[in-house]
C-alpha cells in the first residue's frame, strides 16, 4: 500500500490524501471481507492501548490515572486533518525507514472506530485485549 520505495514517497497533501484513501478503502475492505465470513466470530483489538516509543512518560503517567477504570483510550472522534497529519507522519517514519509502523494514536483510533462500525452492522462483537502496565 506505501509502495516498494521508500525513497520516491511524496509526502505532498495529495499524497497523504491519496495514501489516506487507499489506506481506508484497503483496511475497510478486508474488515468486511471478515465481518461477512460466517467463521468469523468477533474483532479483537490490542492497538487501543499500544503507545509510541516517544509517549513512554506519558503512557505511564495516563496509564496510572485511567487504566484502574477501563484502560481503553480511543478517541471518539478525530478530525479529517488529524488524520491526515496522522498519515503524514506514517509516511514520513516509512521514508526515514524503510517500515511502516502505526504507532500515530489518531490513526489507531480511526481504524478501531472502523473495525467497530463494521462489526455493529455486521452484529459482531468487539474485544479489547487488557494490556500489562508500562515498565
Amino acid at each position: 500500500m506505501l509502495g516498494n520505495d521508500s525513497a520516491d514517497l511524496s509526502t505532498s497533501r495529495v499524497s497523504v490524501v491519496s495514501v489516506l484513501e487507499g489506506l481506508t478503502d484497503s483496511f475497510k475492505a478486508s474488515i468486511l471481507a471478515h465481518a461477512q465470513d460466517e467463521h468469523v466470530a468477533g474483532f479483537k483489538s490490542v492497538i487501543c492501548y499500544r503507545y509510541g516509543a516517544r509517549d513512554v512518560m506519558s503512557a505511564r503517567k495516563h496509564w496510572l490515572t485511567l487504566h484502574h477504570r477501563t484502560g481503553l483510550d480511543i478517541a471518539p472522534l478525530s478530525t479529517y486533518e488529524e488524520i491526515q497529519d496522522a498519515v503524514l507522519d506514517l509516511l514520513l517514519h516509512y521514508k526515514a525507514t524503510g517500515a511502516p509502523r502505526l504507532q500515530q494514536k489518531v490513526l489507531n483510533d480511526y481504524l478501531v472506530r472502523l473495525v467497530l462500525q463494521i462489526a455493529g452492522e455486521y452484529h459482531k462483537p468487539g474485544r479489547f485485549r487488557e494490556p500489562l502496565p508500562p515498565s
